[in-house]
Parts: structure tokens; sequence; C-alpha cells
């Protein structure tokens, strides 16, 4: 895993986790063999696993995003 300077609060970090500056990894995520650009956010209990979140990308609350690359328009 690689955690920048990622804030994490209490959630499940798998293997394979790259995340970037200012990333906001809210409680109870579950993220594993993810890339997190800067600035993005994961939501409260979101699932989050072989995936891309681009820069400045919010994922829901409780959102479940597999095997997919998200980017802002």
């Amino acid at each position: 895993n690689f955690l920048q300077r990622a804030r994490i609060e209490e959630c499940e970090i798998g293997p394979y986790v790259y995340a970037e500056d200012d990333v906001l990894i809210k409680k109870g995520c579950q993220v594993a063999e993810s890339m997190l650009l800067k600035g993005c956010e994961i939501g409260e209990g979101a699932v989050v696993k072989g995936s891309i979140i681009g820069p400045n990308v919010r994922i829901p609350n409780g959102e479940k995003i597999l095997d997919s690359i998200l980017a802002k328009q």
C-alpha cells in the first residue's frame, strides 16, 4: 500500500491501494486493489475494489464501485 497524505477514518484498507494527497476515506469503507487520485473522497460505508478513482471525484455514502474507472468530466 502507498498512502501518501491521505486522511483515513476507521475503515478497511486491503492490499494494493495507492492514495495520493488530499484523499479522504471515510468511516466504514472497504478499499482494495485501487488507485485513489488527488482530492477524491470515498463516502461512509462505500466499497471500492479494483478501480481507479480520478482527481476530485466524490463517491457517495454506501456506493459500491467494482472494476471501474471514474473521472470528472
